[in-house]
């Protein structure tokens, strides 16, 4: 005798969209002077991301730039987005925020980058 069990269908979905998002940025730097922070994004997915980034304001710095740029990465690469910052204040400061956004199908999904500080020195006596 035989019996027959009807299993749930299985649903199998892909990566479609995947993006890390990393900054890079000396330990520290001199109030008033260009610091470069790069943001480092990832597509790990398997297909083609249009990435929105957003650098978030900050009361501790000037930014030079863009504040919004649109980059299209293809499935595993990565690219780097160099940044301009210039300190106004001294101490341990808080980096801007940077904020990515991207299809992941019919939903939008949004990543942020963690508070990231810097030391920024006072400039050297003359």
């Amino acid at each position: 005798s035989e019996t027959e069990v009807v299993l749930p269908s299985l649903l199998v979905r892909s990566s479609i969209g995947c993006a890390c998002l990393r900054i890079l940025v000396p330990p520290h730097a001199r109030l008033g002077r260009p610091l470069e922070m790069n943001v480092v994004l990832e597509n790990r997915g398997t297909s083609s991301l249009e990435l929105a980034l957003n650098v978030v304001p900050s009361d501790s710095f000037l930014f030079s730039g863009y504040r919004h740029v649109q980059v299209r990465l293809q499935p595993q690469s990565k690219t780097r987005v160099p940044l301009l910052l210039i300190p106004i204040l001294v101490g341990q400061l808080t980096l801007p925020l940077v904020q990515i956004r991207w299809q992941n199908g019919q939903t939008e999904t949004m990543q942020q980058s963690l508070a990231t500080r810097v030391f920024v020195m006072p400039p050297p006596h003359t």
